[in-house]
């Protein structure tokens, strides 16, 4: 398992503080939460295809590819 996240999703409040992410590897397909109550559930190939496309979709190159 490599877990090296590159990529992460941040939850921000009403004032723009960081109040939970989720850290995402997309080169082994784990992540890390900061709050058990957020996770992404059972392993499935098509979450984290779903999960990469949105990162693509926003122009986001880094830690998505294999050249990274």
């Amino acid at each position: 398992m490599c877990y090296m996240p590159r990529n992460a999703v941040l939850f921000l409040d009403a004032n723009n503080k960081i109040i939970a992410y989720l850290e995402i590897c997309f080169g082994c397909d784990n992540y890390r939460s900061s709050d058990k109550r957020l996770n992404i559930g059972e392993y499935c190939n098509t979450k984290y295809k779903m999960l990469k496309s949105i990162f693509e979709n926003s122009s986001i190159k880094y830690g998505i590819s294999i050249d990274d």
